[in-house]
């Protein structure tokens, strides 16, 4: 997974997207409705939900604002048990 972040509509507020990863291209994993919620400009750019089903990261904002963008990535998805032994886990 990953989470992109900035402010990608220009309102002075920061717009995360998860993303999930099929075959190494990134998708956004949130809904068209609550996409065009967080980012009104993109009702326009994507007016069908089968269309919006296969778009990417990439498809969905320009390069510019991909490229200023922050991005956490997670690796690793397995629940893992630590325990802590005072000086390690």
């Amino acid at each position: 997974m990953s989470l992109y972040y900035n402010d990608l509509d220009g309102n002075g507020s920061i717009d995360p997207i998860f993303c999930y990863y099929i075959d190494g291209i990134a998708y956004p994993d949130i809904s068209k409705d609550d996409l065009t919620e967080q980012v009104p400009s993109l009702k326009m750019k994507f007016l069908a939900y089968k269309e919006y089903s296969a778009v990417t990261i990439n498809k969905l904002f320009t390069p510019p604002q991909l490229r200023d963008a922050s991005v956490l990535k997670a690796g690793q998805m397995r629940s893992i048990y630590l325990e802590n032994n005072g000086d390690s886990f």
